[in-house]
């Protein structure tokens, strides 16, 4: 592969120098990399990238020393990973959210984000007790219905949505649906019920809802659980149409599906980038270890049990970098001690990765006094932070970059 982009065969690379191979600037990096790993005496993983005639390759180095019997180096060993398709991958995924969060909150359409996990689990209970005919045992049983509605959380709501229910803040829709329900909407949701319980994860239904003042409103409900979520319906989209607008404006519903279409390939887009960077870590540890395990092999028949020890112990060290590796991964989609440690260590750790992986250098100011911040408000300013950085990495071309974060009266600020 490393011979085959660099249009070159592997005789034509032996006694050639790193100065001889690679353009000035290429050749330096790697000849302080080659100086690290001889002085620190260990191991050295960096991404690079080089530019060809067909385009920039992302490429994944491990720099490694080889030592003689006395434990000197003799030798530098280096595997190369064409990592093109993984980081492509990457920045189509930043991108990706970045369109995800544009279309959620910039969208007309009222847009609901909802876990129905609580009811799914009701309605599947009812059924192993023997319920067939949820039609008729809601006609019977209309606390059941109650009780459902009850279960439905709001993760989150678009601008379109406080503005078409006269809400000031999305908190108004803590409670659930029912602030918006009106008399007509407990039997249009008892349907709703139903389509879940025949199993299906897409439905549309005309309802009547209310808004925050009492005002009635005939709309549309476009259902849609995301993809990942069909078993739990552990998160669903409601898109909601105003039927008169639609008449009025004559909108086609091309664009309610264009809409769902793209924030659903957001999180299919989620999905694959987490499958291919799982693939590629675990490529590039199958590599490196069965590298370093056939130094072990070598040391150990030829009776060097101090080259043995030494690289086992290097391949102690790859296994840690690839441990490192996946949950850095985790921690790009979501962090998992955010509730538990709070936004000012989570982000220190982020800028602590980043300035590791890069040549970048991070001043990180945190002023922050008051109560704890609520879990949505903490995970949004963590993603605009993660967005930011991304753009100025990708942009800017800086070598140093400040965050500071503070909070004022009514407001928290990042910059």
């Amino acid at each position: 592969m490393f011979t085959s982009v660099n249009a070159i065969g592997s005789r034509d690379w032996l006694g050639k120098t790193t100065v001889e191979v690679w353009p000035p600037e290429t050749a330096a990096d790697f000849q302080a990399r080659d100086l690290r790993v001889r002085t620190e005496g260990s191991s050295v993983e960096v991404e690079y990238q080089v530019r060809y005639k067909e385009g920039v390759h992302d490429w994944l180095n491990v720099l490694f020393p080889i030592r003689d019997d006395s434990g000197g180096i003799r030798f530098l060993g280096g595997i190369s990973i064409d990592i093109t398709k993984r980081k492509n991958v990457e920045r189509a995924l930043l991108e990706s959210e970045r369109r995800f969060r544009s279309f959620f909150e910039d969208t007309p359409i009222s847009i609901w984000e909802e876990d129905w996990s609580g009811a799914k689990r009701y309605l599947d209970s009812l059924r192993d007790s023997g319920v067939r005919d949820f039609r008729a045992y809601f006609k019977e049983h209309p606390e059941a219905v109650v009780r459902c509605l009850n279960m439905v959380k709001v993760l989150d709501v678009n601008s379109a949505t406080l503005d078409f229910y006269g809400a000031v803040s999305k908190e108004e829709f803590k409670k659930g649906l029912s602030p918006v329900f009106s008399d007509k909407s407990f039997e249009t949701f008892a349907e709703r019920l139903i389509f879940i319980a025949e199993g299906k994860t897409e439905y549309e239904l005309e309802v009547v809802n209310q808004t925050l003042n009492g005002e009635k409103k005939d709309i549309l409900v476009k259902w849609v659980v995301t993809p990942g979520h069909e078993e739990t319906l552990s998160r669903a989209l409601s898109f909601i149409i105003d039927l008169s607008e639609l008449k009025r404006h004559q909108t086609s519903e091309s664009i309610l599906r264009q809409y769902s279409a793209q924030i659903l390939s957001a999180r299919e887009d989620e999905k694959r980038s987490l499958s291919i960077n799982m693939h590629d870590e675990m490529g590039s540890l199958s590599v490196a270890l069965g590298t370093s395990l056939k130094f072990v092999e070598t040391g150990i028949k030829g009776n060097n049990p101090q080259e043995a020890l030494y690289n086992i112990r290097q391949t102690r060290d790859i296994l840690n970098r690839s441990i490192a590796n996946l949950r850095r991964m985790a921690v790009d989609l979501m962090p998992h001690n955010l509730a538990i440690v709070g936004l000012p260590a989570v982000l220190q750790e982020y800028f602590q990765n980043l300035e590791e992986q890069s040549d970048l250098e991070i001043d990180f100011k945190c002023s922050f006094k008051g109560k704890k911040l609520k879990d949505k408000t903490a995970i949004a300013l963590y993603r605009v932070a993660q967005e930011s950085l991304n753009n100025i990495i990708k942009h800017s071309g800086a070598d140093r970059i400040r965050v500071q974060r503070w909070n004022q009266p009514q407001a928290e600020v990042q910059r």
